[in-house]
């Protein structure tokens, strides 16, 4: 699916749960890739494991002939290999996955998102269930209990939670993050720069009061209707 069927489908996708975009955002593509194609964990991991090949190399090239020297090298590059396979196959998911997850929209009614599915654990927007399988996230204004913004953060290993570890990359493109907090989970809004952070926070913020300010309206109005 090139990408503007796969907007096409997003936009039918929405319109089927009766959501009106109001905003549109996509992703900054360079942070994007740059995190995908030099992620913090696989860098630490290959040079701790490097850093630890090197003595057993040069063990080796000394006259022992002890078995554990051996052996532990060819453990170990078994697996710096297996590693090196992991860090492949997490490249090529992340590089297909991209025309999926680069937009965010804003509607009357909430954000949306895409999410990565893995081992058919989810439903995607098609209905299907498939390993590596892009679904949709949403969290509904009336839920949200907080609204922030910041810069991205440090962590070693990539997560739902945290989308984009890697602080350098976020430094080095300007980049914040927008946080939705519900009583169940905290959706980040990533690889923004500050002015659109700011305007979905703005807008969030204003969709939140908005719909608070109707809810005690109509909440108004039954009590009314109930003393009459």
């Amino acid at each position: 699916m090139d990408s503007q069927a796969h907007l096409s489908a997003i936009k039918q996708y929405l319109s089927a749960k009766n959501e009106t975009i109001v905003r549109h955002y996509v992703k900054n593509k360079r942070a994007y890739l740059r995190q995908t194609f030099f992620p913090r964990f696989y860098r630490i991991l290959l040079t701790a494991e490097l850093l630890i090949l090197i003595p057993v190399i040069l063990s080796l090239s000394f006259d022992y002939s002890a078995s554990f020297n051996y052996i532990a090298f060819y453990i170990l590059s078994a697996f710096i290999a297996a590693s090196f396979a992991s860090y492949l196959i997490r490249l090529s998911v992340k590089l297909w996955f991209w025309k999926y997850c680069k937009d965010i929209f804003l509607t009357k009614k909430g954000v949306w998102i895409v999410r990565l599915g893995l081992f058919w654990t989810k439903n995607n927007y098609c209905g299907k269930k498939k390993m590596f399988s892009p679904y949709w996230e949403s969290i509904r204004w009336e839920e949200i209990l907080h609204i922030s913004k910041g810069l991205y953060y440090g962590n070693l290993l990539d997560g739902n939670a945290v989308e984009f570890t890697d602080r350098k990359t976020g430094e080095k493109y300007l980049l914040q993050n927008a946080y939705l907090q519900n009583r169940i989970k905290t959706m980040d809004i990533g690889y923004f720069k500050e002015t659109e952070t700011d305007e979905i926070v703005k807008y969030s913020k204003h969709m939140k009061k908005l719909i608070k300010k109707t809810n005690q309206h109509s909440d108004d109005l039954n009590v009314y209707g109930d003393e009459i």
